[in-house]
């Protein structure tokens, strides 16, 4: 028989302490034909029991001072979660004025800057849905410059104080209070680019106090994915929004939250209503190239694409005159997608279309999954 050992070793214990690890490295980069190049980095920290999460965002824009940075912290360790962040935000809109003959008369430039922190309650109902109860404390600056043509550079003194505020154009600064309740509901499953079965939804109602205009925003995004004979899955998603109060936020239909193949950014409206849906096939099963490099790609999807949509004010909407399309913004299209390991790659070509002619196709190049 063996003999006992002389010393006997215990474990060693002590308390838990957070150690972070990266669990989440994402960058990505897309362009469109309104809204130029884009790039963003993601990461995500957590320690070893997922109780404690980090999240910062940097997407750049040009320069650092134009860059977008956010950042959140989120603790997970009992029933109701608890969370806190902060965020440095810029966005631009460019207007085109035109004179009586015709000509370009110059080009005038709204900044937007939101700096703010933030805070987050979350009480989860079960695995898939939770309520969220968020409040933002927000700077918003806003300012407007001018230039003369497409290769001058942007000045401040372009037109007099007078003129500023009669078409409110004059900068100013808003400091905002935003509390906001949502509802989530997510039990997707994915596929290689995105999700193939199963509901992703959010309804929210936001009102924000200010010291200039208080205003209140109901916003919904509901999705539904029907997954099918192996391989095809046809994705659904309606979008409706509505601001009430006084404010001079507005919805646009974007790329990813409107209607693809249709470019205006003077379309902005109080409400809202977009529908999309795809049918998501496979499309390459494989794709070897030998020279000049040596390319070997699998499981190359597809998506062809049908969106509809569009955003209005008070005034009277017409969908529709004479058998086509009005106010209603209808896109067609489709394109390949591929999961290259860190990202999704994505190329759409869509169509903007009034039922009675179609527009030239518009690109699309992004490095995102699919809604």
């Amino acid at each position: 028989m063996d003999s006992k050992p002389f010393d006997i070793k215990t474990p060693e214990i002590s308390d838990y302490k957070s150690r972070y690890y990266l669990d989440n490295l994402w960058g990505g980069l897309s362009y469109s034909p309104s809204g130029g190049t884009f790039a963003e980095i993601y990461f995500k920290l957590s320690d070893l029991m997922g109780d404690r999460k980090i999240g910062i965002t940097l997407g750049i824009n040009g320069n650092i001072e134009n860059s977008n940075l956010r950042f959140n912290y989120m603790n997970l360790a009992r029933r109701i979660d608890y969370g806190m962040g902060g965020f440095y935000l810029n966005d631009a809109n460019v207007y085109k004025f035109i004179d009586n003959s015709g000509g370009t008369y110059g080009y005038l430039r709204e900044r937007v800057r939101n700096i703010g922190i933030m805070g987050t309650l979350q009480y989860p109902f079960s695995k898939f849905c939770r309520l969220d109860f968020d409040v933002i404390l927000n700077r918003k600056e806003t300012n407007y410059d001018w230039a003369y043509s497409d290769d001058s550079e942007w000045t401040e003194d372009f037109i007099d104080d007078h003129i500023q505020e009669q078409y409110g154009l004059k900068a100013y600064d808003e400091n905002i209070i935003s509390p906001q309740i949502t509802f989530n509901f997510d039990n997707a499953i994915y596929g290689a680019t995105g999700p193939i079965s199963g509901w992703k939804s959010a309804v929210l109602f936001n009102h924000s106090y200010s010291n200039l205009k208080n205003h209140s925003l109901f916003y919904t995004d509901i999705r539904r994915y029907y997954f099918f004979n192996k391989r095809y899955a046809i994705a659904a998603r309606f979008i409706g929004g509505t601001i009430m109060g006084e404010t001079d936020t507005r919805f646009e239909l974007d790329y990813y939250s409107g209607v693809r193949g249709f470019h205006d950014d003077e379309l902005r409206g109080r409400n809202k209503l977009v529908s999309n849906i795809e049918l998501r096939f496979p499309f390459i099963d494989r794709l070897a190239i030998a020279f000049p490099l040596p390319i070997d790609l699998g499981y190359i999807r597809g998506s062809t694409f049908l969106d509809a949509g569009t955003v209005w004010n008070k005034e009277g909407l017409m969908l529709g005159k004479q058998n086509k399309a009005k106010d209603l913004k209808i896109g067609v299209g489709f394109g390949p997608r591929v999961n290259v390991g860190y990202f999704v790659i994505k190329f759409d070509i869509a169509w903007n279309t009034d039922l009675g002619k179609f527009s030239r196709p518009s690109y699309y190049f992004s490095l995102s999954p699919d809604f």
